[in-house]
């Protein structure tokens, strides 16, 4: 049976030193044939291995050649016993360093598909530009105050010396969380290192470079859709800066006294409680900054207490969630609350329900781990966003006395506009697969208990959950009930 994945560096070494089974040996070496990536820890092992092998060549060709010299001078015996011991250490030294030192993730992407990935993303936003929130140390800036709008040669407060070389690089201020900005300034580099990283729910691109002021750049896009959360820009002479979403200055004005001050809004006037408007506004933000996965935060009320609570372990996501509610002082932060969030069933050590149909299907393991990582994600995005758009028709409910129940129809559409598109987008990744192929046209979202079943059924059928409570036939017809058609 071929490889599903690539083989561990463990089995790549035991076939070049010749311990792997036959039949291993094959397969290793069939998959090395058409993988390059594991033919590159192919031949790096082979290399060292070679290295070994010739310094034991030399060093018996050196003592046979001091045996034939004419003198020759009392020396102490070496048990060959003791000379086994040693060559055997050295050897497991070197597949120490080897096992422990050498990468064990080979990166199977690159910083042009995924920046092709957010520019395909980007496509359908609206073109108007945005707003910005900058960080430098203890400064904060906004692309949204006047201040911001001074001539870029002035440098006389850190925002305006960030100002300044902002101008000089591919990112215009309306347009800097944008994948086609980050392109333009990574093509137009001679001389560049990309590195990928990937800590869910995120990618990372980041490029550096010896050429012009900006030496460092990253940017950091949700994994489920593919949207743009931050920007970190690194210039010879300025601190890092940390560029994430903003609102016009008017907007924050609105908020904040629709949050400190109710009675002077005259559509808070007949809301009995001001909690409700502060929650609402609460939940409007969390989009705005992009924490609208489902698998961040959420807003929690507690009689006239709203609350903002998840799990984050990014300290950098940490701050930008800190900073941007620190706008609401009434709704307090708790970002290690991981029980308001959705829980997904891990894998397990049984096989997939689908492997034959998957092997069938896409025959390259490669593309086969690709594929099924793909729809992994994208379930997991459909069942964040099914939690994250259950939560929000739940609280507009709990709201419906209040006047400010109905400033969430903009939001409730928004969100189940993205369920639906993240739902379509599962169903098109299952096309090759017939069997598993919606037979209804989506026109309602799925509620979060539907996304669980699904979910639950797409982990048994590619990734194997812990109990497989169903059999195969019957998990694909889960999938085509709940999924729409192609």
């Amino acid at each position: 049976m071929p490889f599903k994945h690539h083989p561990s560096s463990t089995l790549i070494f035991s076939v070049l030193n010749g311990t792997a089974p036959t039949a291993e040996g094959d397969r290793v070496s069939a998959h090395v044939a058409s993988c390059p990536r594991c033919r590159s820890v192919y031949a790096r092992y082979g290399f060292v291995l070679r290295g070994l092998s010739e310094a034991g060549t030399r060093s018996q060709n050196e003592r046979s050649r001091t045996r034939r010299g004419v003198l020759r001078l009392p020396a102490s015996r070496i048990p060959r016993t003791f000379l086994l011991k040693a060559a055997g250490g050295a050897l497991a030294a070197v597949v120490f360093v080897l096992m422990f030192a050498w990468p064990r993730h080979i990166q199977t992407v690159s910083a042009g598909e995924i920046l092709s990935r957010v520019e395909a993303a980007q496509d359908n936003a609206t073109g108007s530009g945005h707003f910005y929130r900058l960080r430098m140390g203890s400064t904060t800036c906004s692309t949204a105050d006047a201040s911001w709008a001074q001539e870029a040669h002035q440098t006389t407060t850190p925002c305006a010396r960030a100002r300044a070389e902002i101008v000089e690089t591919p990112w215009k201020d309306r347009e800097m969380l944008s994948a086609r900005s980050y392109r333009r300034w990574h093509d137009g580099l001679s001389r560049h290192r990309d590195s990928i990283y990937r800590q869910e729910p995120y990618w990372t691109i980041k490029t550096d470079t010896d050429q012009g002021s900006l030496r460092s750049a990253s940017l950091r896009v949700r994994t489920s859709d593919y949207r743009p959360v931050e920007l970190t820009l690194e210039f010879a002479t300025l601190d890092p800066i940390s560029v994430v979403e903003d609102e016009p200055s008017e907007r924050r004005m609105d908020l904040a006294a629709t949050a400190n001050s109710p009675v002077q809004n005259p559509s808070l006037q007949h809301v009995e409680d001001p909690a409700d408007a502060v929650e609402v506004q609460a939940w409007l933000l969390l989009r705005e900054i992009g924490a609208d996965s489902g698998w961040e935060v959420t807003i929690v009320r507690d009689g006239s207490k709203v609350k903002v609570a998840g799990l984050v372990n990014d300290a950098n996501r940490q701050a930008q969630i800190t900073d941007a509610f620190s706008k609401l002082t009434d709704v307090a932060v708790d970002l290690n609350r991981p029980a308001f969030l959705p829980q997904r069933d891990g894998n397990g050590d049984s096989l997939p329900l689908a492997e034959s149909t998957l092997e069938a299907q896409i025959p390259d393991a490669h593309e086969r781990g690709e594929r099924i990582t793909q729809i992994s994600n994208a379930s997991q995005s459909v069942l964040g966003k099914a939690f994250f758009y259950d939560r929000l028709l739940t609280r507009q409910r709990a709201l419906v006395e209040s006047s400010s129940a109905s400033s969430l129809n903009p939001l409730i559409h928004e969100e189940r506009v993205d369920l639906l598109a993240a739902t379509a987008r599962l169903s098109d990744l299952l096309d090759p697969f017939p069997e598993m192929r919606g037979r209804r046209i989506l026109r309602e979202p799925l509620s979060y208990a539907q996304a669980r079943s699904l979910d639950a059924a797409i982990l048994s059928l590619f990734t194997a959950a812990p109990k497989q409570s169903a059999n195969l036939q019957e998990t694909t017809s889960l999938v085509r009930a709940l999924l729409p058609k192609n």
